[in-house]
């Protein structure tokens, strides 16, 4: 069944991808954070099928292609919000107050 339009998890990150310079992955170039796969197959021109190749290595078989790129799975939120209030005093339910020692 395919995903709805208005999924609740559409605000967190669900893969991470390195890219590296060569095969034996010495040196970082580019590291990035996606929503969906569809966002790494524009990007890099990886297929699905790679991309769950990359994600579910299958033991025993060697890559042919693909080898500066390590992707994994991770649920990063998006934003992370914060709030600034006045005098660093921080309101609590029920109209309680923190107020921090200076």
């Amino acid at each position: 069944m395919p995903r709805l339009s208005n999924s609740v998890n559409c605000s967190f990150y669900h893969y991470l991808i390195k890219v590296y310079n060569d095969d034996e992955k010495t040196e970082l170039v580019e590291e990035r954070y996606c929503k969906t796969q569809k966002e790494i197959t524009d990007k890099y021109g990886l297929n699905r099928s790679a991309i769950f190749y990359l994600l579910n290595p299958v033991e025993g078989r060697n890559k042919r292609k693909y080898n500066n790129f390590k992707l994994s799975k991770v649920l990063e939120p998006i934003f992370r919000q914060e709030t600034i209030y006045n005098n660093g005093i921080v309101p609590l339910p029920n109209n309680q107050q923190i107020i921090p020692e200076v």
